[in-house]
């Protein structure tokens, strides 16, 4: 079965995402559960979170507030998530995350902090052998549908990649305050910019496959795990979005996004990648590699990496320019991008070809088959003659689109 047919199958529908979150314990002390609370009603903002992403359903959330409560309710429900908080009255956290995962070895356990102090706590050993992700509570209730959703990439990665419809962004940092503050974004606008895409397919079925098959974010918090994910991945992986300074060899290592990006960059010179530091020295480094670069303290960091993820995801318009940058045409889905191909600048045409933007693009709107048939094709193979690999591309796309009609 081709790619293209795999969006028209209902049976594969069915077989994306089998493991969804819907029901999740939340195990906290009173006061806990009274900040979070105080800062928004929980339950209502996730239901609104998913409901304003068009999701077919919303997580139900049950509290406790110690161990054996915890337990107790395992034994009479089944729950597909448990997100604890520190301080219990009768349990150690860890201990918990143990003792619920003796009684069901592939539940996720999350621990979420709320306290700034507790940062220093969290031992990244311990950490990352018991439990199965932790985020920091700084009064957004927004980050809810990024954790929930987090776990469920990870959880149906597997199956999902399986179908070659699902593709991978990578993320990496190791501060659990910053990337609690910045996967909201990262995750809301993944979500929408697919909603936006869903216009262009042609049927419901398509539609719930685009939503399904939108792509899975995989965060690592250290060289070695990201250089993992990415040797097992690559071929999956369409961007990437990296802290500058995280652990390299079990020891903070300033360089350690350099040091990834000039791997990455052997494997695949045009993979969009975007470093993140406080320190802008290294700016200019990262502008040598010719890696987007943004300052975590800048006002408009959110908006930086917002654009990141539209323009050079594929996700927005596919703007062509020339070598200088000036704009010369747009295009808002694959129609207007074959007509606009046809007739802007050679010198535009060569830009973009060379740098496997228009692959990009299309592997961002599904379009995976010809994205990969059209990926190694080089002006070269054309004896350098533009309007033969004009030509090219056009008709490849075209015939592509009648086959998707027919």
């Amino acid at each position: 079965m081709s790619t293209q047919e795999k969006f028209y199958s209902t049976e594969l529908l069915h077989d994306l995402m089998p493991c969804r979150i819907r029901k999740i314990l939340l195990v906290s002390t009173l006061y806990d559960a009274f900040i979070i609370e105080k800062d928004g009603q929980i339950v209502e903002q996730i239901c609104d979170e998913f409901l304003d992403l068009n999701m077919i359903y919303t997580p139900k959330i049950t509290r406790v507030s110690k161990r054996s409560e915890a337990l107790a309710a395992l034994d009479m429900k089944n729950f597909h998530l448990v997100i604890t908080m520190m301080n219990l009255p009768d349990s150690d956290t860890f201990e918990l995350a143990e003792a619920l995962k003796s009684k069901n070895s592939s539940l996720p356990v999350v621990l979420l902090l709320s306290d700034p102090s507790y940062l220093n706590r969290i031992s990244p050993p311990k950490r990352d052998s018991i439990l199965d992700g932790v985020f920091f509570w700084s009064g957004d209730p927004s980050l809810f549908f990024p954790m929930i959703k987090c776990i469920e990439d990870k959880l149906n990665l597997e199956n999902d990649i399986s179908t070659e419809l699902v593709k991978i962004i990578l993320v990496i940092d190791d501060s659990i305050k910053y990337y609690s503050t910045f996967l909201p974004i990262v995750y809301k606008e993944v979500m929408s910019q697919t909603q936006r895409l869903i216009k262009e397919e042609l049927n419901e079925v398509q539609k719930l496959m685009r939503m399904s098959a939108r792509p899975k974010i995989l965060l690592a918090s250290n060289f070695e795990d990201a250089k993992y994910i990415f040797d097992k991945y690559k071929k999956d992986i369409i961007g990437i979005i990296s802290d500058v300074s995280y652990p390299k060899e079990d020891k903070i290592c300033d360089t350690a996004g350099f040091d990834f990006a000039q791997y990455v960059r052997e494997s695949f010179f045009d993979m969009p990648m975007i470093l993140m530091s406080a320190d802008n020295q290294n700016q200019a480094k990262a502008k040598e590699l010719n890696i987007t670069y943004v300052n975590k303290n800048s006002q408009s960091f959110h908006i930086d990496l917002k654009n990141f993820i539209i323009q050079n995801l594929g996700f927005g318009d596919f703007i062509f320019r020339l070598p200088d940058g000036k704009e010369v045409a747009r295009a808002s889905n694959v129609k207007e991008f074959l007509h606009c191909l046809a007739k802007i600048p050679d010198e535009s045409l060569r830009f973009h070809s060379s740098r496997n933007h228009i692959s990009i693009w299309l592997r961002a709107r599904g379009r995976y088959e010809i994205a990969l048939k059209i990926r190694p094709v080089k002006i070269s193979d054309f004896n350098n003659d533009i309007n033969l690999i004009r030509k090219y591309l056009i008709e490849t796309i075209e015939n592509y689109r009648i086959e998707e009609r027919a």
